[in-house]
């Protein structure tokens, strides 16, 4: 990974390095399907001992972001456990 920038509709979106290592995770991987444990070891460590709403609030962010610059794409939850990145056809 040469740069840590991220842009839609040719707007850079700010993303601190956990945002910008959690969207490029889940946007290198359209429609996989991720478990909370399986970003948390990828993101976070193997010995990270998560809080409760560590990736929850770093996921809001990242998608507050998305929406203000209406992203063609957003990260979905899959029956409260799992997340995954989507695109939208355009």
């Amino acid at each position: 990974m040469d740069y840590r920038k991220v842009f839609v509709n040719a707007q850079e979106i700010q993303l601190p390095r956990r945002e910008f290592d959690l969207f490029y995770l889940l946007a290198s991987n359209p429609g996989r399907v991720f478990t909370q444990e399986q970003l948390y070891q990828q993101i976070w460590g193997y010995d990270y001992v998560p809080t409760e709403n560590s990736l929850h609030s770093c996921l809001r962010r990242i998608r507050r972001k998305l929406e203000d610059v209406k992203a063609p794409c957003s990260i979905q939850n899959m029956r409260g456990v799992d997340y995954c990145f989507l695109r939208e056809d355009t």
